[in-house]
């Protein structure tokens, strides 16, 4: 289903967020205060007072960021623009972010997707400086998708469609 092979990050990023969307859901039970019970206190009261009680899980969030970034606090600000978007059964997250230093673009594609995470970069489309997989990544990204399933999962019941 999902192949490395080279091509653009945005038409592999369109073509597993295809597939992802398209993949069955099943609805589970609705958000208890039993569900509630192991989490921080403060997340407890964010997603009481966001109305999450009651209200059917979420299965998926696309995030559109905006963002300035620098090497150093004296360095430039580069502009970059991403989306993520994140699915929580089962487990998958896609993030393509879009940036360009001294007018030279730079991409960025890391996909969690089937239990394994890859991670790369490359200027203009096809230099490759970052090309980073295997159990270390998925490891790492693990850790982000559980902290993703909580935090980012939360936020979506405070925010209208």
């Amino acid at each position: 289903m999902f192949d490395g092979r080279a091509r653009s990050f945005n038409s592999r990023f369109v073509r597993d967020r295809t597939t992802l969307l398209n993949r069955p859901v099943s609805v589970g039970p609705a958000v208890t205060e039993t569900d509630l019970a192991s989490l921080s206190p403060l997340l407890q009261v964010y997603l009481r007072r966001a109305g999450a009680v009651g209200r059917p899980r979420v299965q998926n969030v696309r995030v559109e960021f905006d963002a300035q970034m620098r090497r150093s606090a004296t360095a430039a600000w580069m502009r970059a623009t991403a989306t993520q978007y994140e699915f929580f059964d089962p487990p998958a997250r896609l993030f393509h972010m879009s940036a360009a230093r001294a007018g030279v673009p730079i991409d960025v594609l890391h996909e969690y997707i089937d239990g394994a995470a890859t991670f790369e970069v490359r200027l203009a489309g096809l230099i490759p400086m970052i090309n980073t997989s295997g159990p270390a990544m998925t490891h790492d990204s693990t850790g982000e998708w559980t902290y993703g399933r909580f935090v980012i999962r939360s936020i979506a019941y405070n925010v209208e469609e």
